[in-house]
């Protein structure tokens, strides 16, 4: 055990003062082969001294050098087997009402999603959800145009008509809508047609404009 704890504070060391870690990394780090349960209790016996702190199941920071606040997506980030595809959830009114940014790191909302499994754990007073999404939501995720696109897909074939999709894309600004067009791969067929019809001869103008712009940086 004095071993293992040994080679806990010598890992905690290494880190950034302030650094998150998760007790999967201490058992990979192991040196000694030191088993799941001797590391967990371990891990226990150097809280329980206040030498670390258990902020969630499976994630700790050194107590006199851990930051005033962690941001849930910090701590998503930690817990996530696909660290650099967990991104924030953002539904349509996040990104109409502009209160938030896609990946706003001091956010302390508490709904992500992942192209990983679907989760929810305990951190402070509330719970951390992830949602599991496909790669193509996942992207569309990521960005207020996106966020509408994700909106008006989730909604369905049925209850999105040309009209609303024209009526939702009404306020949207040049840029966006270059931005929305070149969302195209991430929509399905159903989605894409009717947003052709909704943005009518523009939509090619838009389109062409983006190939031609595409082609001039590649040569």
């Amino acid at each position: 055990m004095k071993r293992c704890s040994s080679e806990i504070k010598k890992f905690i060391a290494s880190l950034p003062p302030g650094q998150l870690f998760t007790t999967t990394q201490i058992l990979l780090s192991s040196s000694n082969y030191s088993s799941r349960n001797t590391i967990d209790q371990a891990l226990a016996r150097l809280v329980k001294r206040g030498t670390l702190e258990r902020l969630t199941s499976g994630i700790f920071v050194e107590s006199q050098n851990r930051k005033t606040f962690y941001s849930n997506l910090e701590i998503i980030d930690m817990k996530s087997k696909n660290r650099d595809k967990t991104i924030e959830f953002r539904s349509y009114k996040d990104a109409n009402s502009q209160q938030i940014t896609a990946l706003n790191r001091q956010s302390t909302r508490n709904d992500f999603c992942n192209i990983g499994s679907s989760t929810r754990f305990r951190y402070e007073e509330g719970y951390i959800t992830t949602k599991r999404m496909s790669a193509r939501k996942l992207q569309l995720a990521s960005s207020d145009v996106g966020a509408l696109i994700l909106y008006l897909w989730q909604n369905g074939s049925d209850k999105t008509d040309v009209t609303e999709i024209a009526k939702n894309m009404a306020s949207l600004s040049r840029i966006e809508l270059e931005e929305f067009i070149g969302f195209t791969p991430c929509m399905p067929n159903w989605l894409l047609t009717k947003a052709k019809k909704a943005i009518g001869p523009k939509w090619q103008k838009i389109e062409w404009e983006l190939q031609k712009r595409g082609t001039a940086i590649e040569h």
